[in-house]
């Protein structure tokens, strides 16, 4: 059984919040729906073709977030931050492109790799290897998730890296970064002994027979099991910001542009989640039926607003 890189940091935070997978995936390319993701897409393109080579790396970087946003159909100025990831990634072009020539000669993007010894995989952002510099493994972070210090998850996802690089060379990388586009280069200091117990302990995890949930906000946010999970749901109220709720389903309102509306009677208010499009929507259908929703933002005392990863469910049917 497998489990990603990326789910690793959640993983021993939580040993319920990771379903194990019979196989490694490799992800799908799909038409970018943030900026985020369409800034992954740029890079791999400016990566690919040598743009980071150049004399102009930001206006290189420019043209191609310019050529994947057409070769999707996506308007990117109607994206969410589209302009502001944009421009950052032409401010921080030139200090990546130096910190690739500084790590070796060849880098690639978006590299799957495996280690069935340990049943870990990944995509890795960015990958550098040959010449002097020892190799590097970046991860570019496009929001606001490092605004502040990186998280334990995130450093657990880096070193995860480490190791599957080593797998593939022989060796641990020189470089370790989370790049920022709001903060830059982000170093992160690791050892051989650091990466090491880190593998023994997600191994540990793994082998656990009856893991227990330990919910908390931020390895809940994004868990395929929120929605059914009892003691998200107990935690949750007590959380000083939450992103979610429940309570019966009193009323829908659809808007004429396709927009949807729901009013959910709640322990203490009726309360309103905005925002929600027509699939969103679709899974809270019957007057009376109790419903969850997860990943919304409390805008007024009685009023969520949606957004494209806000999932819902009825009580009775909460999916894995």
């Amino acid at each position: 059984m497998w489990v990603s890189a990326t789910a690793a940091g959640r993983l021993l935070t939580c040993p319920v919040s990771v379903a194990p997978r019979a196989n490694p995936t490799i992800p799908t390319a799909t038409t970018p729906n943030n900026a985020g993701s369409l800034a992954h897409l740029a890079l791999g393109v400016w990566l690919e073709s040598g743009g980071w080579k150049g004399k102009d790396p930001g206006t290189a970087l420019h043209a191609a977030w310019d050529a994947e946003a057409a070769r999707w159909g996506v308007n990117w100025r109607r994206l969410r931050e589209g302009v502001v990831v944009r421009a950052r990634l032409g401010l921080r072009a030139a200090d990546l492109a130096q910190l690739i020539k500084n790590a070796g000669i060849r880098a690639r993007s978006e590299v799957f790799l495996t280690d069935r010894a340990t049943g870990i995989y990944g995509a890795l952002d960015v990958i550098v290897d040959g010449g002097a510099g020892g190799g590097a493994v970046i991860d570019l972070k496009s929001g606001r998730d490092v605004v502040g210090d990186l998280d334990a998850a995130a450093r657990v996802q880096l070193l995860m890296y480490a190791h599957l690089f080593r797998r593939e060379y022989g060796q641990l990388p020189a470089t370790l970064i989370a790049f920022s586009l709001i903060r830059g280069a982000l170093p992160i200091e690791f050892s051989l002994e650091e990466v090491d117990e880190l593998i023994e302990r997600v191994g540990g995890v793994r082998a656990l027979q009856d893991p227990v949930a330990t919910p908390g906000q931020a390895v809940c946010r994004y868990c395929s099991r929120r929605l059914r999970c009892e003691p998200h749901w107990v935690a949750a109220e007590e959380w000083s910001k939450p992103d979610c709720l429940e309570g019966q389903l009193t009323k829908i309102e659809r808007a004429a542009a396709g927009m949807t509306a729901i009013r959910l009677k709640t322990p203490t208010a009726s309360e309103w989640v905005t925002n929600l499009d027509a699939q969103q929507a679709a899974n809270a259908r019957a007057i009376g039926e109790r419903v969850r929703v997860v990943r919304v933002t409390k805008r007024r005392d009685t009023e969520w607003v949606a957004s494209p990863v806000t999932r819902i469910a009825t009580h009775s049917s909460t999916p894995d």
